[in-house]
């Protein structure tokens, strides 16, 4: 993560190789231009003009110890006493104990690379003739007080092949704290880079750095002529190839592809399954409807060739009352006798005894309500989302006790769709001109500034679990990576790129009336190189104040990118995210709960004052969600509230006869229109106001029974089931008051008692199979592992069932109170008053929709022709939706589970527009691996020496092949870092007496009397069991330091090793690395898959369990079994639909089978739908399917009241149900029904 030493790494190395050039210089074989160090400048040593032959190194002398310790291919091993060089050991000393440190521990992981880096500035340090590929160009002899001038510019000629095989052997090797390359944080803002820029950007000081000369590299195709000055040649000698060995070790896969047994290439593309080139879903629609169409001709004909009589007569036909005997009917209408004989009798008992019955029930149901004292709404995602047995979430909370929830973060994207775009010239090269998108406009950035400083400023009192009061600022509750040394802030913003100064940011430097540097061309370097200490000629760093760099693709959005290079000045966002510490324990999380709070607040009134018009900016923080989720509850309320009235409206005007009425008395049959009173005592308003609040009665009354049980309700049922409950309750209103006047018409003179027992002897047993159907189709969904699913189902079916306990007491009582107030003659809703009945009114006309269902659509409809058009449209309607459900698309949405006007729908609609990084991944291996043994550490690692399969080496590997893997990046593994730091050529970790059992690390690394901790006896320089257990800790606690080792683990990996109590052994880690950009509900899913095909793959590879995490995982595991989920869910479903069938239908089998095929019509057809509008499928879209279709009333009806009145009389009992309905699956229910009765008539 730290990249704080590469320009010190140049700075050093060009200390060691800077030459005078004097007209006067010699070039020849076995001549130098240099040897010696003469003057310090800037705290650096010059090395000295001496235009000398070659000097002998003698055998074991100290200029030949040190050459053959550092450039060992210059010592003459066959002839030691023939080794020449033109370096002393002082050069060699600064070579090695500065520079070379510095580039081991960025390249030492290649040991091909790192020796041929080394190599080259050996060769410009020591060849014996580095006279004839450099030249010294400037002298200095003005500060030079020694012999010997010091050399202030140098030119150096390297052959194209030379630089490009040198740069070949180093582009790919990985830097261990990122998932990046090192190439990438030692070439500058070159990118991309090559060999040529990398070397030039070494070899050129960056304005205001100590570097006190300059390596001016020319580099030419051929070694002599051309610009190559006469008697000089261009150095071309032997390098290694990344894949060849250096004492016995070769590069890792993952930093050179050539070690890869093969390189990764994609899978075939699954897609969907075709037969020859047909998607199957299109060759089954087609299929199927050739067949049906040959199924249908022939039954069409043999219909045609029995029958003979015209509409009129199958109309009569279809009324006489004659019934087809089946299998067990007899037993099935004994069964049907004792259920409304039984139901009769509780009618009457009902009636008659209304002072017991209702206030027994209400005290029964007023218990139940009671519970609502423990009742609790889930709002937390992962409770709604993720089951606590599911995978994801047990692997969730293992990463959190072992390593800490993910960070808290609050986030804000900004653009300015109005400000245009702009240009800016190089200051070194005016024909270059760098294009910047609005957002970098100088005015745009100050206000961002403005923001940005507040919100880190935000000030809020906060109450502890003790009532004491303190004041929280980000200061308290932010992520501080470098703590204790450095307290400041993550802020991940491109205003870090100046360190979060309001004066650096509009810092200019001028050269006459020409601005040659700002803000703009500040962030175009620092987006390259965000690791640099002193870009641009602003001297301004591009480190955070953090102490860390700022990610480009972190902070900035909306750009394009263009071979793999991202073109950050043409962004079209600046998103700025602070990260929070988190916790597993959610009482420590109030403080950070209520600075979001604040964070949110400030910024909706932002918007208000905002002073460039041209910002626009959405903004989340971790609570929102849960947040927005509770305030959506409240708005819910008043929409439930308003539902149920309008309910209570219709139910008030139909439910009696109230509109019958009033059309009779304006429109008579004699002409003579009059007004009656009769229309105020017939209305049932007071009725109908009962049959609601029983609705709403059993809605509480199902959520204080579940919260008693200590089930959490979540906003799905809040949302959908009293609506739900609201659709059933008022079909069996309108049936139940319908089947009583029918009954009242048959039998004036009978007693309101028996009457009411008849009514509910016919109804009840329909009633009764609508409901148990339902709620025990809702409860079996209850088996579903999706939290959403399961708690609806169980509050739908109890609320459904307690529901029609209520109708059938409750509303059956006050029914009989309600029926003697109208024989009574008494007003609705004033009993007390009593009219005058006049004797000439009498209430017998049929309502309007019956009078048309009986003698218009009921004819149309059964007319022979009509039926078997319905049939065939509604049957090309089935397997054009057949061919739909082969393409449903899976997933939700996060926009659509929030209010229409949450200021969320901007931020998600600005991330997946703007968002250019997908989500962090961790590939976590569980408690009980052996950490120090060697094999087993070569099983993870990535570096020299590791597995060619390991872990580290796959993900590499994966990263290739983001399209298919879903992995952006190379990870970032600890144990590369960890033995980069250990490696005592890095002289990273450095102790006083190692022999001791707890040595003391050195805080000052030039301390004579410190060494290092290894004693590097091995060829690897892997520490044994002993060692790695010592050193693991203080690695893990060691802050990256700006000059001598950059390899310090407590920043990026402080949290990636959990270790046992004894702070010695390792109990769990953790390798970390990115997704690609995940921009849909398909992406997510796809990337849990891969994501866990790896981890399996990783367990192989190292014998061990291995997860992936994310925190997306408990959000979209489900979607990776809903459709076994949706096929069970609903096969539990129509199950049920026909065991209740056949056991209340008076065990009619065929009965039972057409109720059964019409739900999995309905439900195909509704799949179906789904995927051609574009509705995707997920739990909140399940809950509806596992809904059951209210033909069962009618079937019932035709089942045992064959004529045809009854029929539609059960339709227009239905249909004023229907009516009320808020969700439209009913209509589509009423309609779908209708294909599976004209074909059991075709068939009769």
């Amino acid at each position: 993560m730290w990249r704080f030493s590469v320009l010190f790494l140049v700075l050093y190395l060009s200390s060691a190789l800077t030459q005078v050039t004097l007209p006067d210089t010699k070039h020849a074989e076995g001549m130098c231009i240099w040897y010696g160090q003469c003057k310090q400048k800037n705290g650096n040593w010059l090395n000295c003009y001496r235009n000398i032959p070659k000097v002998l190194a003698p055998d074991n002398g100290e200029i030949f110890n040190a050459l053959n310790d550092v450039c060992p291919w210059y010592v003459n091993k066959t002839a030691p006493n023939s080794t020449y060089t033109c370096c002393n050991v002082d050069q060699i000393n600064a070579l090695r104990t500065s520079s070379l440190k510095l580039a081991q521990q960025l390249l030492g992981r290649c040991p091909s690379c790192f020796q041929n880096f080394m190599n080259i500035f050996c060769a410009t340090t020591c060849d014996p003739s580095n006279s004839l590929f450099m030249n010294v160009r400037n002298s200095s002899l003005d500060i030079v007080n020694t012999t010997y001038p010091a050399i202030d510019t140098v030119d150096v000629y390297f052959t194209n092949h030379y630089t490009e095989k040198f740069f070949n052997s180093c582009k790919n090797v990985q830097f261990s704290q990122e998932s990046s390359k090192v190439i990438s944080l030692m070439c500058g803002s070159n990118d991309p880079c090559t060999g040529q820029k990398w070397l030039t950007f070494m070899g050129t000081p960056m304005p205001g750095s100590p570097a006190p000369f300059v390596l001016n590299f020319t580099f030419t195709d051929s070694a002599t002529g051309g610009v190559i000055p006469a008697s000089m040649i261009a150095h071309d000698a032997p390098l290694k190839s990344c894949n060849e060995s250096v004492n016995g070790l070769t590069c890792s896969c993952s930093d050179c592809p050539m070690v890869c047994p093969a390189s990764p290439t994609m899978p075939p593309s699954k897609g969907s399954v075709k037969i020859s080139f047909i998607p199957i879903g299109i060759f089954v629609g087609v299929i199927g409807f050739v067949i049906y169409n040959i199924v249908f001709s022939i039954v069409v004909m043999i219909s045609l060739v029995l029958t003979a009589t015209d509409s009129k007569g199958e109309y009569q036909r279809l009324s006489r009352s004659s019934r087809r005997s089946f299998c067990l009917t007899d037993v099935g209408q004994v069964f049907e006798d004792i259920i409304s004989k039984l139901f009769s009798r509780w009618g009457y008992f009902a009636a008659k005894y209304w002072f017991v019955v209702i206030p027994a029930v209400l005290v029964v149901v007023f218990g139940f309500c009671a519970g609502l004292v423990f009742f609790e709404v889930t709002t937390d995602p992962v409770e709604l989302w993720s089951a606590p047995n599911s995978r994801a979430r047990k692997e969730k909370e293992y990463f959190d006790q072992h390593f800490g929830p993910f960070y808290r973060t609050a986030q804000i994207i900004i653009t300015a769709p109005h400000s245009p775009d702009f240009s800016f010239a190089d200051s070194q090269n005016y024909k270059i001109v760098y294009h910047f998108g609005g957002v970098f406009q100088q005015d745009i950035l100050n206000e961002i500034w403005h923001m940005q400083n507040d919100i880190a400023n935000l000030n809020v009192s906060h109450k502890d679990s003790n009532g004491g009061k303190r004041d929280i600022t980000l200061q308290d509750i932010c992520f501080q990576p470098l703590a204790p040394d450095n307290m400041n802030c993550t802020i991940y913003s491109v205003l870090n790129y100046f360190q979060n100064d309001f004066e650096l940011l509009n810092k200019e430097v001028k050269l006459v009336f020409t601005v040659t540097a700002n803000s703009s061309y500040h962030i175009h370097y620092c987006t390259r190189d965000p690791s640099s200490l002193n870009a641009t000629d602003l001297f301004i760093p591009c480190m955070a104040e953090y102490g860390g760099p700022v990610d480009p693709s972190v902070a900035l959005g909306g750009y394009e990118t263009v071979n793999g290079t991202g073109q950050y000045d043409l962004a079209k966002a600046i998103i700025i995210t602070f990260v929070i510490n988190n916790h597993v324990d959610t009482e420590m999380n109030k403080p950070a709960e209520e600075w979001e709070k604040a964070f949110i607040s400030y910024l909706k009134t932002y918007k208000d004052r905002v002073k460039n018009s041209n910002i626009s900016f959405s903004f989340s923080s971790e609570s929102s969600i849960p947040n927005e989720l509770d305030r959506e509850s409240l708005t819910d309320v008043r929409t439930i509230a308003i539902s149920y009235l309008l309910m209570f409206l219709y139910i008030a005007l139909f439910l009696g006869s109230f509109v019958r009425r009033i059309f009779y008395s304006l429109f008579p049959s004699d002409g003579r229109p009059k007004c009656s009173g009769g229309i105020l005592v017939s209305s049932r308003i007071g009725l109908g106001l009962v049959g609601v609040c029983l609705v709403a009665l059993s809605v509480v009354a199902a959520l204080g029974l579940l919260s008693y049980l200590r089930v959490k309700a979540t906003l799905i049922i809040i949302e959908v089931v009293p609506f739900l409950v609201l659709a059933v309750g008022t079909d069996n209103l309108f049936i139940l008051t319908h089947a009583y006047e029918r009954k009242r018409q048959c039998k004036p003179a009978a007693m309101t008692t028996t009457l009411i027992g008849e009514a509910l002897g016919e109804v009840a047993p329909s009633i009764l199979l609508t409901s148990l159907t339902e709620t025990v189709a809702f409860l079996l969904g209850g088996v579903s592992t999706m939290p959403a699913v399961r708690t609806f189902s169980f509050f739908a079916g109890v609320a459904v069932f307690i529901n029609f306990m209520l109708q059938i007491t409750v509303f059956t009582a006050v029914l009989g109170l309600d029926s003697k107030r109208i024989n009574q003659y008494r007003l609705d809703l004033c009993c007390c008053l009593q009219l005058t009945k006049d004797e000439d009114e009498i209430d017998n006309h049929d309502s309007l929709l019956f009078v048309f269902m009986k003698n218009c659509y009921a004819p149309f409809l059964l007319h022979k022709f009509v039926r078997m058009a319905v049939i065939y449209i509604f049957s090309v309607l089935f397997f054009g939706m057949l061919v739909g459900l082969f393409n449903q698309d899976i997933g939700l949405s996060q926009s659509i589970a929030l209010p229409k006007d949450s200021y969320l729908q901007d931020y998600f609609d600005d991330m997946s527009k703007y968002f250019r990084t997908g989500p962090p991944v961790y590939f976590v291996i569980k408690d009980g691996y052996n950490y120090t043994n060697q094999t087993k550490q070569n099983k993870i690692c990535s570096s020299a020496g590791c597995d060619l399969n390991s872990m580290g080496v796959q993900i590499s590997s994966a990263s290739l092949i983001p399209e298919y893997s879903r992995i952006a990046e190379h990870a970032s593994i600890w144990l590369d870092s960890y033995f980069a730091w250990i490696d005592p050529r890095s002289g990273c970790c450095v102790v006083k007496n190692r022999a001791e059992a707890k040595p003391k690390i050195c805080s000052n690394h030039s301390d004579p009397n410190c060494e290092p901790c290894l004693t590097g006896d091995n060829d690897i320089y892997r520490p044994n069991p002993t060692e790695f257990s010592r050193y693991l800790q203080t690695f893990l606690n060691s802050n990256p330091d700006t000059t001598t080792c950059n390899q310090g683990g407590h920043a990026a990996f402080g949290s990636a090793v959990a270790l046992k109590e004894n702070n010695k052994s390792v109990e769990a880690s953790y390798l970390m690395t990115y997704h690609t950009i995940l921009r849909d509900s398909n992406d997510y899913i796809d990337a849990v898959k891969r994501a866990r095909e790896y981890s399996s793959n990783f367990s192989l590879t190292i014998n061990h369990e291995v997860f992936a995490y994310s925190v997306i995982y408990v959000f979209y595991e489900q979607y990776l079994t809903i459709k076994e989920d949706v096929a069970i869910n609903l096969s539990l479903s129509l199950g049920s639909v026909f065991v209740m069938s056949f056991l209340l239908m008076g065990f009619n089998i065929i009965s039972a089978l057409i109720v059964t095929g019409t739900v999995a019509l309905i439900i195909v057809d509704m799949l179906g739908m789904m995927a051609w509008v574009g509705i995707s499928l997920n739990a909140v879209s399940l809950v509806n399917l596992v809904m059951v279709s209210s033909c069962l009333v009618v079937l019932r009806v035709y089942a045992f009241r064959r004529p045809l009145e009854y029929l539609l009389s059960s339709v227009l009992t239905l249909f004023d149900g229907l009516l009320t309905r808020e969700r439209t699956v009913g209509l589509k229910e009423l309609e779908m029904q209708y294909p599976i009765w004209e074909l059991r008539f075709l068939v009769e």
